[in-house]
């Protein structure tokens, strides 16, 4: 299935595997380090069932969401409306993101590996729209995962977590030149009762970004591991963290 399809049949599941509680709190820690002063605006760009909207929501910036899977956007707003926050979502992948958006945020964050889940086809058009999206002295926050590690390990098991009620395993299939994610998911006590959802995710790696990135004009690009600012080492880190500084 597409990576929309795939999202759209995990919505109902997404938040006991990854509880939103726990998402808010440290993305929020995480936020604080971008905002200064003159920081009023943020685009969410791939906004999964909301958390980062809302911990910048939380941080008293005026808020703009884009998510392509319908499914994950009804529950980012049934999340917005539980935590009491403002926040304008659209049905919209980011290269599809309209041009009256250009210009207008302050800061632009796509974290959860968004970038991992779009094709070929997009990516570039994804990565010039990121920038498009700043203002001047915006700054964009990208996080994928590290797939240099990733490819070299060849590691299948990416997380193995827990609901009160369900397992969650998520795990990689490598097929030649091809990386498929997969989630399988069952009852505890009864694993007959399981699902499994599979979708091709594109393994794009530092050096592959760093070129589209700087073909748009970036010359500066800081470069971290993790959420808590880790030095980030192709080898080891978990993450890629990419820090994008617009200036016109």
């Amino acid at each position: 299935m597409n990576n929309s399809e795939f999202y759209d049949s995990f919505t109902e599941d997404y938040n006991s595997m990854i509880p939103l509680e726990k998402q808010i709190e440290s993305k929020t820690k995480f936020f604080k380090r971008f905002i200064k002063d003159s920081t009023k605006s943020a685009a969410d760009l791939g906004a999964g069932s909301g958390a980062d909207s809302i911990a910048l929501a939380k941080l008293g910036l005026d808020v703009t969401a884009f998510e392509p899977s319908i499914e994950m956007l009804k529950q980012a707003k049934l999340n917005f409306t539980k935590q009491s926050v403002a926040v304008d979502i659209y049905y919209k992948k980011i290269s599809e993101i309209d041009e009256k958006f250009h210009h207008s945020f302050d800061l632009v964050v796509s974290l959860g590996n968004t970038f991992a889940n779009i094709n070929v086809e997009e990516i570039e058009e994804s990565i010039a729209k990121v920038i498009e999206l700043l203002k001047k002295d915006g700054t964009a926050i990208i996080q994928i995962l590290n797939y240099n590690k990733v490819l070299s390990a060849k590691e299948r098991i990416v997380n193995i977590t827990e609901s009160n009620e369900k397992q969650f395993i998520r795990f990689y299939d490598f097929c030649g030149d091809k990386v498929y994610f997969n989630i399988l998911s069952f009852q505890k006590e009864d694993f007959s009762n399981r699902q499994l959802i599979t979708t091709e995710i594109f393994p794009y790696t530092k050096s592959l970004l760093e070129k589209m990135i700087a073909r748009n004009g970036i010359q500066e690009l800081e470069l971290y591991g993790d959420i808590k600012m880790a030095n980030f080492d192709e080898n080891k880190s978990n993450d890629l963290i990419m820090i994008i500084n617009q200036f016109r």
